[in-house]
């Protein structure tokens, strides 16, 4: 059997709507996995943003533990250098009284001998 030219132009344009449909399919699920990329893609930055200001924030919490721990720093060799301070003074004040003590209870036991 021979295909008459109508039953040609029905099959071309069959074929031709067909793949119409096929292309507007795949345009339609590209723009639907586009879409999801740009959705995925916007929450990502979300989340990002989200890091940076945490890490931002524990940034600055770091710098005032840094902050605090030289200024402890600080303080703890000011006292340590008042400490020996105090010590030396208070081992000079000792041998001080080492020497006068025992020249004052000599006076004493003098004064005393005289009074009796």
């Amino acid at each position: 059997r021979t295909a008459k030219p109508v039953e040609i132009r029905y099959a071309v344009k069959a074929s031709q709507d067909q793949q119409e449909a096929q292309l507007r399919l795949l345009a339609q699920d590209a723009d639907q996995r586009a879409q999801q990329i740009v959705l995925q893609f916007q929450a990502e930055g979300h989340a990002r943003d989200h890091l940076t200001v945490e890490i931002q924030g524990q940034a600055s919490r770091c710098s005032v533990v840094q902050h605090e721990v030289s200024g402890l720093r600080t303080l703890i060799h000011t006292t340590a250098a008042e400490t020996q301070r105090t010590n030396r003074e208070t081992q000079e004040a000792a041998a001080r009284d080492s020497i006068i003590v025992p020249g004052l209870i000599g006076t004493a036991v003098v004064a005393a001998a005289f009074l009796l």
